[in-house]
């Protein structure tokens, strides 16, 4: 904005606000003039903190992003190891509980084999005792014709 343009407008806002009409020659005008100067320095100024401050921030978020995505990934290997760990507990486990259970049935298997040759046994004896029946049979009926 031209001086001019400027001189205009701070005119026109000391009007609007006190109804005093006063003319670019006016001493006054100097004054108002260095104080906007002023103001707008300083407005820079703490435009200019206030984006420092905010890299500032910023920066300081990345850094505590990135050790939360550092944990997080530490979490992630720490759970893959934790299954890791506990499939290999579920496996010893279960290969435990197979030899137990192989072991508490094995005399059960045992005694039910052991049944079953001894009922094989019987009818096989059986089976040679009808043989020998009927050849004894079958001998007689051959004598007497």
């Amino acid at each position: 904005m031209s001086k001019q343009a400027k001189v205009d407008a701070i005119i026109a806002e000391v009007f609007r606000v006190s109804g005093i009409k006063l003319t670019a020659d006016d001493p006054i005008i100097a004054i108002l003039l260095i104080q906007e100067a002023r103001q707008e320095a300083l407005f820079e100024e703490q435009r200019i903190s206030i984006q420092q401050g905010l890299a500032g921030y910023a920066a300081d978020m990345d850094e505590s992003l990135k050790a939360a995505v550092k944990a997080a990934e530490e979490l992630k290997s720490y759970r893959e190891l934790i299954l890791a760990e506990l499939l290999a507990k579920s496996d010893e486990q279960l290969k435990e509980s197979e030899g137990r259970i192989y072991a508490a049935l094995q005399p059960k298997i045992e005694a039910r084999n052991k049944a079953l040759v001894e009922s094989v046994a019987a009818k096989m004896n059986r089976s040679w005792l009808m043989a020998g029946l009927f050849f004894f049979v079958l001998l007689l009926v051959l004598k007497f014709i």
